[in-house]
């Protein structure tokens, strides 16, 4: 699967703005060539080509309305510094964290505040991104497969 970036290092108000209004152009377009695909091409497979095709067309589309999601949300930098356990970190910079969704592979960028001890990245705590890199769907679909192999 692909990895994508979810969040840019620069995030300027428009540029964010034009960023989720290319996203959503391209979930549209996703799914005008679903549409065109399923009464096209479509019409000559088979039921489970069929099927595939519009699992791997959905999971394509899933990742583009995950990324709009994210770029809606932005990167949690919310000034210069925030408090953690009432002690303030300066913003450093911004860090990445390699997210398996259901949909595939993405990279979220986020702000990350440190005073050379200890760091924080808000948005962690706003999207409550898990410790792995794993999603928590992904985690329980693992579980449900581990137990029904059992």
């Amino acid at each position: 699967m692909a990895k994508v970036a979810a969040n840019s290092d620069t995030f300027h108000d428009l540029d964010q703005v034009e960023r989720i209004a290319e996203f959503e152009a391209q979930a549209r377009s996703q799914l005008d060539e679903m549409l065109a695909w399923s009464s096209g091409d479509a019409q000559s497979r088979d039921l489970h080509e069929v099927e595939q095709g519009f699992l791997t067309r959905l999971l394509q589309l899933g990742l583009t309305l995950l990324l709009c999601h994210l770029a809606q949300r932005g990167t949690g930098k919310n000034g210069d510094e925030v408090l953690l356990e009432g002690r303030p970190l300066p913003y450093h910079g911004y860090k990445s964290k390699t997210y398996f969704s259901v949909f595939g592979l993405l990279d979220i960028k986020r702000a990350y505040y440190w005073d050379g001890g200890a760091g924080a990245c808000p948005l962690d705590a706003e999207l409550n991104l898990p410790k792995t890199r794993y999603s928590y769907l992904l985690q329980d679909l693992g579980d449900r497969i581990g137990v029904t192999q059992a």
